[in-house]
């Protein structure tokens, strides 16, 4: 990175990203006092962009920055749902069918090492470089 990068906050590191429709279901952990959390039922969703770190989700609920949420996302390199634990970094509005959608960046904080192995594996192979 260069200085004046450096200086404008700007982040130049390369990513490869994937625009993939991955259903997901999900839940949500609410904080209810000092180390105490209520986790959520399930939820339905899905991912729309994908990258080794985290995804962007449309979610029913537009869930706060610092939210964890758990996630089974369904990927077609594993028969079974990919499991993570995420943390909600940021939180955005876009448009499906005319209706208002939450869009939720997360970034992984647990996912099994094979998994996430294989989950890079196959953005690399449909992927871009952003």
């Amino acid at each position: 990175m260069n200085e004046e990068d450096q200086d404008s906050g700007i982040e130049r590191r390369k990513f490869f990203r994937l625009d993939f429709t991955a259903p997901i279901r999900y839940r949500f952990a609410k904080a209810v006092g000092h180390g105490k959390y209520q986790v959520s039922p399930y939820f339905k969703g899905r991912g729309v962009n994908f990258f080794g770190g985290g995804a962007a989700l449309n979610l029913g609920k537009p869930l706060p920055p610092e939210t964890l949420v758990l996630l089974e996302m369904l990927f077609p390199f594993s028969e079974k749902p990919v499991m993570a634990t995420a943390e909600v970094i940021r939180k955005d509005v876009s448009h499906l069918k005319g209706r208002e959608v939450s869009v939720i960046m997360v970034k992984f904080l647990l996912m099994e090492e094979a998994v996430n192995a294989k989950l890079v594996s196959f953005l690399i192979s449909r992927g871009r470089v952003v």
